[in-house]
């Protein structure tokens, strides 16, 4: 009689055993799918910093040096929700390794931020006129997003159009 129990103990075990590292994999997995969605979005984010020049345009703006007329405002139009991939799986950062999920939720805080200073006010409404301080203050956590942004993605991409014409190694203060 106990020797045709083994074998049911046996199995339940191994289905038991089955079921959990089946569910392990697959939170490995979805970890992993969602790491990198993350990272591609960042990297996907600092190409377009580059490509439209974002920084250099700042720059340029706190270079007039003077009271800002509606002739030179400055603003990004972007669609409400830019960051899909962030915004659908940000309650999923705890499954990443600690110091990644809080240099990619800085990187999202920052660029959030500086995303409110320049995007184009609602339809109806001029664009606020900003001083050159708080342009400074703009392009500074612009700049520090893209530092902790180029770690994040592993890419090395401080190239003076992306970091600006002053100098590169000021996004590693």
């Amino acid at each position: 009689m106990l020797t045709n129990l083994i074998p049911v103990i046996i199995g339940g075990i191994l289905a038991i055993a089955g079921g959990v590292f089946a569910q392990i994999y697959q939170h490995r997995k979805s970890t992993q799918t969602i790491k990198h969605a993350l990272l591609a979005e960042i990297a996907a984010t600092l190409k377009i910093i580059e490509a439209r020049e974002y920084i250099l345009r700042i720059e340029r703006r706190i270079g007039a040096g003077k009271p800002f007329d509606e002739s030179f405002f400055f603003t990004i139009g972007m669609r409400e929700k830019y960051f899909l991939v962030y915004e659908n799986n940000a309650d999923k950062l705890g499954y990443l390794k600690p110091e990644l999920a809080h240099d990619i939720a800085t990187f999202y805080a920052l660029i959030f931020s500086v995303i409110e200073d320049v995007k184009e006010p609602p339809p109806g409404q001029s664009p606020r006129n900003r001083s050159v301080p708080e342009w400074e203050q703009t392009l500074k956590l612009a700049k520090e997003a893209i530092a902790i942004g180029e770690i994040i993605a592993g890419a090395r991409v401080s190239s003076p159009a992306l970091m600006g014409a002053r100098t590169s190694s000021s996004a590693t203060k």
